[in-house]
């Protein structure tokens, strides 16, 4: 199978995740050279993710494929322009790059309100100036990606996909999407480390909550590594270009690596797509 890993870095320098991984600059720079070594070239970050662009910069990372995002201020007005200028800007200064393989717009739906085509005409001269490669989007709704999609011309998006977050394989949307040559880059295969804990402990306030257990017991019953299978129910997916992975360890990368190449399962039907309460972080309550 072809490997479809890229790694996320948000707990670079920072705590991140239901499990609350922290990842310090000594095993980044494991964790780089690990990537170097089995020729995984894509690295998602953010301007977001607190100390996770210095590290990645002072690690030597210019000739991976980076994958950086930006959020557009709430409310904006035009005069807000000049921020974006100046965070991008900034990025590519923590990252020591010249330039970057694709720009992701976070809180998308500010694009769809009056003033969106100038903040969207602003990237794009940014993707002109060849200073990005690819120009799209971080969604976590389809309604947001539908809607962009009669909107703007993009190339590249990133959505949330595990084995209960299925709303994107509805309706052939993602097929649609392939048939425009846009880029599929998939997150939350493990939904922020939920689904990898034991004894999983999400709150019962949640409607669903016990289908964790109806996850971990029909992996057990087949004798099931519990990371191959949430990993590659992702990576099975003919359109998704690249599966976006958060990590904990090196040593959990390592696994990673070595489980992405296992594709002996049978995948069951544990979708809970219309409980948005449970499977979108944005979300969920304070634990």
């Amino acid at each position: 199978m072809q490997n479809k890993i890229g790694i996320g870095t948000a707990n670079f320098g920072s705590y991140y995740g239901a499990n609350n991984k922290k990842i310090s600059r000594i095993k980044a720079k494991e964790i780089i050279e690990i990537l170097k070594k089995n020729r995984i070239n894509l690295i998602d970050t953010s301007s977001e993710y607190s100390g996770s662009e210095e590290i990645l910069g002072n690690l030597g990372i210019s000739k991976f494929n980076i994958v950086t995002k930006i959020r557009i201020p709430d409310n904006f007005v035009i005069d807000d322009m000049h921020k974006i200028e100046k965070i991008f800007f900034l990025s590519l200064k923590k990252l020591k790059v010249k330039r970057v393989y694709a720009l992701l717009i976070q809180n998308c739906d500010e694009l769809l309100k009056k003033n969106g085509k100038y903040f969207y005409n602003f990237f794009l001269k940014l993707k002109e100036a060849g200073l990005i490669k690819k120009l799209g989007f971080s969604v976590y709704s389809t309604s947001t990606l539908n809607r962009l999609n009669k909107k703007f011309k993009f190339n590249i998006v990133q959505i949330p996909l595990n084995i209960l977050d299925q709303r994107f394989l509805k309706k052939d949307l993602l097929k649609k999407l392939k048939k425009k040559k846009i880029e599929i880059h998939s997150r939350s295969s493990f939904l922020q480390g939920w689904l990898l804990m034991k004894n999983n402990q999400m709150s019962k306030n949640y409607k669903n909550f016990k289908i964790f257990s109806k996850v971990d017991n029909f992996i057990k019953d087949n004798n099931y590594d519990k990371l191959s299978y949430l990993l590659n129910f992702s990576q099975n997916i003919k359109e998704i270009d690249y599966v976006i992975l958060g990590i904990d360890n090196p040593k959990q990368l390592k696994k990673i690596i070595f489980s992405s190449k296992d594709n002996k399962f049978k995948f069951k039907k544990f979708s809970v797509n219309a409980d948005t309460k449970l499977i979108d972080p944005r979300l969920w309550k304070k634990r």
